[in-house]
């Protein structure tokens, strides 16, 4: 039920208050192999990254979720800040409503674990392009956060994994620089295979 309604997901782990465009990121990653979403500030884009990270760890079986940011500080304090809080909410809530234990290990170090090798959620920031080709799963999820100051080689290296039946890739990001892999994949042929969203600051709720 959750696969095919993302939005139900969002309301049970207690994130009620998303708005349209934040819907249409999460129902785009159901729908599309590749999705890349261009927004100003504070409207909220990093905390439906975290949400869709979440959505497709615990609702496919055997899953990875892959992210990753120009910096280690915007992996750690900004995307995976929000995983850690939607996480310990979506654990808070099972304990409370249903004596139930997630069944997951939490780790500082940017990782989730369910089952190790096989199930889990991990962060880290590299410029290495190999370090996203060794990654094969049915059922796998790249997140490119700031995505116009991550190097194309990145994005070639995700582009190398992305071969199994559910095989995704979220990009999010401030349209900073038009030279950019990200800035390409709006303003080329680069972004022919991508589903692309803009979300205009005047019409957040924020």
């Amino acid at each position: 039920y959750f696969r095919q309604n993302p939005c139900k997901w969002l309301e049970w782990i207690g994130f009620d208050t998303y708005w349209d465009k934040q819907k249409e990121v999460i129902e785009s990653v159901r729908d599309n192999v590749r999705t890349a979403c261009r927004s100003g500030h504070t409207v909220g884009k990093t905390k439906i990254a975290a949400s869709t990270a979440l959505f497709f760890l615990f609702n496919f079986f055997p899953s990875i979720v892959i992210t990753t940011a120009t910096t280690g500080r915007q992996v750690t304090f900004l995307l995976w800040g929000e995983i850690r809080q939607l996480y310990r909410g979506l654990r808070l809530r099972l304990k409370r409503e249903y004596n139930m234990e997630v069944g997951a290990r939490l780790f500082e170090t940017d990782y989730l674990e369910i089952e190790k090798g096989l199930w889990y959620a991990m962060g880290y920031s590299t410029d290495k392009a190999e370090a996203f080709t060794g990654f094969h799963e049915v059922n796998i999820l790249f997140i490119i956060d700031e995505g116009s100051g991550v190097k194309g080689n990145i994005f070639e290296g995700v582009e190398s994994s992305l071969n199994s039946p559910n095989s995704r890739v979220l990009t999010i990001g401030n349209p900073t620089d038009p030279r950019s892999y990200f800035g390409k994949i709006f303003l080329t042929k680069e972004g022919s295979d991508w589903n692309k969203i803009h979300i205009d600051c005047e019409q957040s709720p924020n």
